[in-house]
């Protein structure tokens, strides 16, 4: 015997945003009798089971997959016909691009322009990467679609992008100091009381110059090779990485013992 019905649900899917705004989500549907066995009542598939009255749109995610299966569940008293449906989402992350990452990386750009400054705008040095990194924690919070117990890749990419514009405020605090004590020590020199005191300072001053001027040009050469290589790795690893075992350590982490 045959029988149809009409079933409408509004399920449920446990996501896993790890790899947010990179990911890719399993969702699974499964039909089962709770009290019937498979000898009395035996679902199974149609030859199409899956038919859609219009072409399904959803807002980030897209269908990359329909898979009907025949499945078994776990702990059941009595075995029972069981049917899966299992789709597969993709997100389109060209609009993270756009929004998130694109704009990040320009501001954090904007913070490297401090070793090229003329020294004596040293308000500019300085303000520039607070001001990056405060449009940087405003870009982050700013329209928060996932919020997690745990580091998403789109997390771990601000982490980073924040830590290069820290990293850019500490060279310009550290070259400001170099030249605050290379004019201490100059100022010194003009008033030192014979010339051997002074040449002495001098040369002092020529090597404190040179100390921040070095400082300059590594932070113009090493910042951009270490942010091509940081890029390449999240590409490659964070990017891709698996969800899974990232919850997993996370749940672990929760476990440990204060």
């Amino acid at each position: 015997m045959n029988f149809s019905c009409r079933i409408t649900l509004l399920p449920d899917c446990q996501m896993n945003f790890c790899n947010f705004p990179h990911d890719t989500q399993r969702c699974s549907l499964y039909i089962s009798s709770i009290a019937h066995p498979k000898s009395m009542l035996d679902f199974h598939w149609e030859p199409r089971p899956i038919l859609f009255p219009r072409r399904v749109s959803l807002p980030d995610l897209r269908i990359k997959k329909i898979a009907d299966t025949i499945c078994q569940l776990p702990g059941k008293l009595i075995p029972s016909s069981c049917l899966a449906l299992t789709f597969v989402l993709k997100r389109d992350s060209a609009r993270y691009v756009a929004e998130r990452y694109m704009p990040s990386i320009l501001a954090m750009l904007f913070s490297w322009v401090a070793p090229y400054v003329p020294y004596n705008y040293e308000e500019v040095r300085i303000i520039t990467p607070i001001t990056v990194l405060l449009t940087l924690v405003q870009m982050e919070k700013g329209n928060q679609e996932v919020i997690t117990s745990y580091l998403t890749s789109l997390d771990i990419w601000f982490v980073v992008i924040k830590a290069f514009t820290v990293l850019s405020l500490v060279e310009s605090l550290a070259v400001m100091a170099y030249i605050k004590k290379g004019r201490a020590v100059e100022s010194e020199a003009q008033r030192a009381p014979n010339e051997y005191r002074r040449e002495l300072l001098q040369a002092e001053v020529k090597r404190i110059e040179r100390l921040y001027h070095r400082l300059d040009h590594l932070s113009m050469a090493l910042s951009p090779l270490a942010f091509i290589l940081f890029m390449l790795y999240y590409v490659h690893f964070v990017a891709q990485r698996d969800g899974r075992s990232c919850v997993e350590r996370h749940a672990e982490d929760g476990r440990m013992p204060l």
